[in-house]
């Protein structure tokens, strides 16, 4: 059995990070919608947004506890975060579908960016 501390500091970590990850993927939204409605301005403060948290996840991640010694702890651990990474993935492949296919055409911008702002529903969010 693991030492209770190890596992709160691990839940408590785990927490944050999907906090983290909930906050990019609203401000990804956010930018997918922006384009979808030609607000430059408000496309460009989500990247801004998009990055400080990206970093601040980055730096969390950096800071994970110590792992639990039981095999299923870890592999709860290692579930979660693969669920969190797979949809921050997902969400990063719209991105750069929706720039490629969009810079054919503003109009073809528009109508992707549209469909990936409404069709993306987070595996995080799901779980919630």
């Amino acid at each position: 059995m693991d030492n209770p501390a190890t596992q709160l500091a691990l839940n408590l970590w785990l927490s944050e990070r999907q906090a983290i990850v909930l906050r990019l993927s609203d401000e990804l939204r956010a930018g997918f919608q922006a384009v979808a409605e030609f607000h430059a301005r408000n496309y460009l403060d989500c990247i801004e947004r998009q990055e400080v948290l990206a970093a601040r996840l980055a730096a969390h991640d950096a800071q994970m506890p110590e792992l639990p010694a039981a095999v299923e702890d870890k592999r709860r651990l290692a579930d979660a975060v693969r669920a969190m990474n797979t949809s921050l993935r997902h969400l990063a492949d719209i991105h750069a579908a929706l720039i490629d296919l969009g810079s054919r055409s503003a109009r073809c911008f528009q109508r992707v960016w549209a469909l990936g702002a409404a069709s993306y529903t987070s595996p995080v969010e799901k779980g919630r």
